[in-house]
């Protein structure tokens, strides 16, 4: 009984982490746009942001500008919301 509660845990938790790393890769997928809006003005995304979310990255120290995603810059491994330097 207690192998299959571990067995139980451990999917579970394999099942969160996979959960986390779709949002990650959402988010990463949302700032890949908002960095192409940057670089090419004139094509405009599908696809409308609430300037809250715009904003929440802008406001960050890190922020180096929309251009620099994946640059300087990418969301933390483990808060999509947070901004870590990739220097």
């Amino acid at each position: 009984m207690m192998i299959a509660n571990r067995l139980g845990e451990k999917d579970e938790n394999q099942h969160v982490e996979k959960l986390k790393e779709r949002v990650r890769e959402k988010f990463r997928q949302r700032l890949a746009l908002l960095k192409t809006e940057a670089e090419y003005p004139e094509q405009k995304t599908t696809l409308q942001f609430p300037k809250s979310f715009r904003k929440s990255f802008e406001d960050q120290e890190l922020f180096g500008g929309w251009t620099n995603y994946r640059v300087t810059w990418d969301v933390d491994e483990k808060d999509p919301w947070k901004i870590r330097s990739r220097k």
